[in-house]
């Protein structure tokens, strides 16, 4: 857990004692800085948030005002495979409120799938960001979206089946980079995006696998697995 301050707390008070909020309905009684423009006190008077801000402490105290603080576990996973916070009784001790705030990670079916939506789009991204074709000096790096690079690929590659040995295109890899795409190479590049996209759906199916297999185990093994390993088809050219 880890203590940490939000602002001050707004506590009623009833006969000279103070009532500490009902956590039942919600903290009625409780506002935190910075979000109000105004403070409400017990009695349904505002009071400008400005004016709390140069009070000293003692006289925040006399006003029903009192440091608040939230006691946070520590997190083990991302927050997002978690259920919303839970907040505990406040409880005024030493001078502050406290409050006890718990989290709970989310079943394990429910962060499978957000695991399993995660990995479909990482395994889009890999397909469309573009495939390197050939080897050393002479590799390139060929559009693959799904929009442009895959349907010229396929049109290109249709007219290279028909034309033969006489299909030949410059095809421009960057702004002023142009190469010629002859009918040889045009059929390797065609099978390279095959290759391409079915090593795509190869690992997102190895990865949905392991990712299964982790939510039989725990939540927490799930929301930790790591599906963004070395495997995964190369977008760009390796750096030296």
């Amino acid at each position: 857990m880890s203590k940490v301050q939000v602002g001050h707390a707004l506590l009623g008070r009833l006969d000279g004692e103070f009532q500490l909020p009902d956590p039942e309905t919600g903290f009625p009684a409780m506002v935190r800085f910075p979000r109000p423009a105004a403070f409400v006190d017990h009695t349904g008077t505002q009071h400008p948030r400005l004016v709390f801000r140069s009070m000293s402490a003692d006289k925040l105290r006399a006003r029903g005002m009192y440091p608040y603080f939230e006691d946070r576990p520590a997190l083990a996973r991302e927050e997002q495979y978690y259920s919303p916070p839970s907040y505990g009784a406040p409880q005024l001790s030493g001078g502050e409120v406290v409050v006890q705030v718990s989290r709970s990670l989310l079943p394990a079916e429910q962060i499978l799938a957000m695991r399993l939506a995660q990995l479909a789009a990482h395994r889009f991204r890999v397909e469309t960001g573009g495939m390197v074709v050939g080897e050393g000096e002479a590799a390139v790096v060929v559009e693959t979206s799904r929009s442009d690079g895959q349907p010229m690929i396929h049109g290109a590659y249709s007219r290279a089946q028909r034309l033969g040995q006489a299909f030949a295109e410059n095809w421009k890899l960057t702004e002023g980079v142009y190469f010629l795409v002859d009918h040889d190479t045009m059929l390797a590049i065609f099978d390279a995006l095959g290759d391409h996209v079915s090593a795509c759906f190869a690992r997102e199916k190895h990865h949905a696998e392991q990712l299964a297999l982790a939510a039989q185990e725990s939540a927490l093994a799930v929301a930790g697995y790591d599906f963004l390993d070395g495997e995964w088809p190369p977008n760009d050219l390796p750096h030296e």
